[in-house]
């Protein structure tokens, strides 16, 4: 009688069943990293839109806007901004578009809207001051809340008189 060593390792059925138990638990996970990935794409819209608007309101200080851009002439610079109602913005400066602080990609899950009450315009465009104020058409300071809304959570940014811009509420779980 030959002596057999003890076998190592895990059978076919004991494989299939931890697989199949991973799979299951993949397949309860999924939806949740789904959303997961939806709030950080649109935290990471809001914040740079801010980033952006905060580069413009620095600009409009600059004293020559060729430090701004190499291809404009010396001079001082006229910043302006805009937002869309697509979320998307676009920064000027005197005219010309500076393509490093402006998005044209539609973040097709959000939309941006004044607050009901003490609303900041979107499609309007909006001069940053040499001081840091911003102001509208008129050439009055402006203040208002945007509202951001997307498909997992709805942002409140105020712009204040100042210039500044803060968020001022942020809603997580709009849709669950």
């Amino acid at each position: 009688m030959t002596h057999r060593p003890p076998q190592r390792g895990f059978s076919v059925i004991e494989l299939m069943v931890t697989i199949a138990i991973a799979a299951l638990l993949m397949t309860l996970a999924m939806p949740y990293f789904g959303k997961t990935t939806t709030q950080a794409y649109e935290r990471r819209v809001k914040q740079q839109m801010v980033q952006d608007f905060a580069w413009a309101r620095g600009a409009a200080g600059a004293a020559d806007q060729k430090s701004l851009d190499a291809t404009l002439s010396s001079g001082t610079p006229t910043v302006t901004w805009k937002v869309n109602a697509d979320c998307t913005w676009t920064t000027q400066i005197s005219g010309t578009t500076n393509a490093a602080h402006t998005t044209t990609t539609t973040p097709t899950t959000m939309v941006c809207a004044p607050a009901a009450s003490g609303g900041l315009a979107v499609g309007t465009w909006y001069t940053l001051t040499p001081t840091g104020f911003v102001t509208n058409s008129a050439g009055s300071p402006v203040s208002g809340t945007l509202v951001i809304t997307g498909t997992t959570q709805t942002f409140q940014l105020q712009l204040l008189y100042s210039g500044s811009m803060l968020e001022t509420h942020a809603v997580s779980g709009v849709d669950s």
